[in-house]
């Protein structure tokens, strides 16, 4: 079904990490990687309740956000299917570089912008969409906010002035020329 001069490397370090600790603790017995799972994905739906806490939905709303993330059937490949920790891996370092992110912008702390920036290296080193943070912290940043409903030339300032998200654009950029340059990646001669 593929080009025969089709070939897929991809540089997943953080997802190689995880499943060897995971055959360093468990060896051959199968459960204990199903057992990360869980507990990743336990991790994630945390991680997603406080990021809605954190973007001001009411209580009851945010459960029943966090009802339909946990309950998605989306979800079930990359909990149950080890060789997808990867999705898994980047789900979890996602929402958490974007709760870094929102702990910066309101609080100014720097250990915020430390963990956003470590869990966006994270992220980008568990998977490739990890580099989704980018778009989503410029959005968040353009209508998020007290200001958000303000003159969009007064958010467009927020935005270029912002140095966290310019820093995590520059660690994305230098991320994928890595990446290209060391031939990682899908390549075919189509």
């Amino acid at each position: 079904w593929a080009a025969p001069a089709f070939s897929v490397s991809f540089f997943r370090p953080v997802t190689s990490f995880s499943l060897r600790l995971d055959y360093w603790i468990f060896r051959d017995w199968a459960p204990g990687y199903h057992v990360t799972s869980l507990v990743l994905f336990t991790i994630f739906l945390v991680l997603v309740y406080r990021l809605y806490v954190r973007l001001d939905l009411p209580p009851r709303a945010a459960l029943w956000a966090l009802a339909v993330v946990a309950l998605n059937q989306a979800h079930t490949l990359p909990v149950e299917w080890i060789a997808s920790r990867n999705t898994l891996l980047a789900a979890v370092f996602t929402v958490a570089t974007l709760l870094g992110l929102l702990g910066w912008r309101r609080t100014g702390r720097p250990t915020s912008a430390v963990l956003a920036v470590v869990c966006f290296l994270l992220a980008s080193g568990s998977k490739e969409s990890g580099l989704v943070v980018i778009p989503l912290a410029v959005l968040e940043l353009l209508l998020g906010g007290p200001d958000a409903r303000c003159d969009f030339r007064v958010v467009a300032a927020r935005l270029r002035r912002d140095p966290l998200v310019w820093s995590l654009v520059a660690m994305a950029a230098a991320w994928l020329a890595f990446y290209i340059l060391s031939g990682y990646g899908a390549h075919s001669d189509m």
